[in-house]
């Protein structure tokens, strides 16, 4: 079910944008960190400030509204583009500052310029700062992605200090750029080292990207084949600049970050799986496959033996690269999807069944050409003698 936010504020769900201030204003006065001691407290602080970060901006709201806290939380592909999940930065500090503009629900605007600083009595604030939870989001690729590989870049916003005295943040947007190199396996980790909000009292928490495979129309890995351990160096940019040393990347300004690939290991093996449905006839007389692959190749594939449904027809060097070295790649695996006709009439019946005991009686050898045989038989009584070719005279 998820959390419900607006339980937690106190409010029904079509309350307007100043019942949400006042709520949360009032939850804030009553849990403020300044004057409670009870860890059960600090919770409940904590979370009426995700519930007030969550409902506040429209957009989240309305996502929030129709698909809960885990659909606003895991991410939805919308009809158009991936919508990136939401996650709460998990300062409720940051959140209460921000709302009243000081630490302080009781200051007014003078305090708050001349007295800044009351946060860091809390303890958040004291002795050595705390880093903060690393943020998890999942990255989706497409074969298409994973089969040629590439930069991927993932646009981010976070909060950063700006200001002579760094008590104060302000959103902005970056752009990652991460390294996917070709016949990389689902469940990958890129690390993000701080990368996450900035806070006068805390250290950014970094950010980890999981790769999965969004669903392909036609193909899908086999996955059971290799396992690969692997350790990659990957790059990353933003609208600051980076620069590069060793495996690890600075920002141009003050504040450092790092980038690199967790190490770990794939489950994909670099067989690609195809589908193909076939009809009665073509499973016993045989038919042509037309594949269009993913490096934008048309492959004509005959079908000349009779298709059982544990038949396979593998096409040699047409799968994935293989992450160690793309220039090796596995097969094509094609298994057939039979489907049966839902009525016969008598006659075929007939036809079918002579044509399978005489198949029979030569021990399978003459299995297709007898069936040919019998449907260009049919086919003939079918036609009128206005539409036959004039005999040769």
């Amino acid at each position: 079910m998820g959390i419900d936010y607006y339980g937690v504020l106190n409010l029904k769900q079509n309350c307007n944008d100043l019942e949400i201030k006042r709520a949360f204003r009032r939850l804030a006065i009553q849990y403020n960190p300044h004057r409670q001691e009870d860890e059960s407290v600090r919770e409940l602080f904590a979370l009426a400030a995700e519930a007030y970060d969550t409902l506040h901006d429209p957009y989240r709201r309305t996502v929030y509204d129709q698909f809960g806290e885990e659909g606003l939380k895991r991410g939805w592909q919308g009809s158009d583009k991936y919508y990136e999940p939401y996650t709460y930065h998990g300062n409720p500090i940051r959140t209460y500052q921000e709302f009243f503009g000081t630490a302080s629900p009781y200051a007014d605007l003078l305090d708050a310029l001349h007295d800044p600083h009351p946060l860091f009595n809390l303890p958040e604030g004291r002795g050595v700062r705390r880093k903060m939870e690393t943020i998890r989001r999942p990255l989706p690729l497409t074969l298409e992605e994973v089969f040629h590989g590439g930069l991927k870049k993932v646009r981010i916003t976070r909060h950063v200090l700006i200001g002579v005295d760094k008590t104060t943040t302000e959103a902005r947007e970056h752009v990652l750029k991460i390294n996917i190199k070709p016949g990389l396996p689902s469940g990958t980790e890129f690390k993000f080292v701080e990368v996450g909000d900035q806070g006068p009292t805390t250290i950014p928490g970094d950010l980890v990207f999981v790769t999965e495979d969004r669903p392909h129309d036609r193909l899908w890995w086999k996955g059971e084949d290799i396992t690969t351990e692997y350790d990659m160096c990957i790059d990353l940019y933003n609208i600051t600049g980076w620069t590069s040393v060793d495996k690890s990347f600075k920002l141009s300004s003050a504040y450092h970050c790092a980038a690199m690939l967790v190490t770990g290991s794939g489950g994909k093996g670099t067989n690609l799986l195809m589908m193909c449905n076939v009809d009665l006839k073509e499973a016993l007389t045989g038919c042509t496959i037309v594949v269009n692959t993913l490096d934008h190749k048309t492959l004509r594939v005959p079908i000349t033996q009779v298709t059982t449904p544990e038949y396979e027809k593998v096409i040699q060097g047409e799968g994935m690269p293989q992450l160690t070295d793309w220039r090796h790649r596995g097969n094509l695996v094609i298994r057939f999807n039979m489907a049966l006709p839902p009525y016969l009439p008598q006659a075929s019946k007939k036809m079918v069944t002579r044509a399978l005991r005489l198949a029979a009686v030569g021990g399978g050898a003459g299995e297709v050409e007898h069936i040919h045989k019998f449907i260009m038989l049919d086919k003939m009584r079918r036609i009128s003698k206005s539409e036959r070719l004039p005999q040769d005279l």
